[in-house]
């Protein structure tokens, strides 16, 4: 049965919402928090949004955005004083109890935010499902009403599990992290949901679920911000020699020929 909108829903309610965030999170891979901001604290972060965007610097920089305008935050060197509302919330206790409990300790907590406008309909890359090859616990918040007029994010419930399962069946046999196929999804899996909310609601995923972005009709726009965690050690396209992601990809990992031997054998694709 396909999992609607209504299934991934909660209300939030400050920490006790951690327990059950994590449960769809586990099952479905997303979920949407209403009422995660209230009217004031939305307003304000909306006033440091709109100021992060003129600005570029050595920790905000522009990011190539054809859909509007966007910047990347290096969050650890962010200026408390100068965005304490920005800090405030991608520093809350909610946040970091659900990325300890999801990616387990240590891990790279929100250590870098993503701020955008978007304004355009263009399609691009990112309008097309896919996982990301980097998995990543997404906070990402919806700053004004967003529906599937003003670029809605859409992922397919659920199907974070086929993506680790196809990423496990690669890492086994030294594929290299840039080179795994992560845009083949099955025609009846592709029901895409879109996650409409409310100015002040929560989404939060992870990039191992199958996803893509919205597309934003001429005259609207959306505005989100988004937290990105990752697990420690960070994975890389290019990782460190003698790191044990470069070990596992090199041709010094004996488990590529023990696998590769047996897909021989059993007929399978590598």
């Amino acid at each position: 049965m396909e999992t609607g909108i209504k299934n991934l829903r909660i209300k939030y309610q400050g920490e006790n919402s951690i327990d059950p965030c994590l449960e769809l999170l586990v099952e479905h891979g997303v979920l949407v928090i209403e009422d995660f901001l209230v009217e004031d604290m939305l307003k304000s972060l909306i006033q440091e949004y709109e100021n992060i965007l003129k600005l570029e610097n050595d920790v905000i920089s522009a990011i190539d955005y054809p859909q509007g305008v966007a910047r990347r935050i290096e969050f650890s060197k962010l200026d408390a004083n100068s965005f304490p509302k920005t800090h405030e919330v991608f520093n809350m206790e909610f946040m970091k109890k659900v990325t300890n409990r999801y990616l387990g300790t240590p891990n790279h907590f929100n250590h870098e935010i993503y701020v955008a406008r978007d304004e355009h309909e263009e399609f691009n890359a990112l309008n097309k499902l896919h996982y990301d090859k980097l998995s990543t616990l997404k906070f990402f918040l919806y700053l004004n009403d967003i529906d599937k007029s003003n670029g809605a994010f859409e992922a397919v419930p659920g199907s974070h599990k086929l993506a680790q399962s196809i990423m496990e069946f690669y890492r086994k046999r030294g594929k290299k992290l840039a080179k795994l196929p992560n845009r083949e999804l099955p025609e009846e899996l592709q029901n895409a949901v879109p996650m409409e909310a409310k100015a002040g609601s929560l989404i939060v995923f992870t990039t191992d679920t199958y996803h893509r972005a919205g597309r934003v009709e001429k005259g609207k726009n959306r505005m989100i911000m988004r937290g990105h965690s990752r697990p420690d050690p960070m994975p890389k396209y290019s990782p460190s020699i003698f790191s044990k992601q470069w070990f596992n990809e090199s041709i010094l990992n004996p488990s590529r020929y023990i696998y590769g031997v047996s897909d021989l054998i059993g007929g399978k694709e590598a």
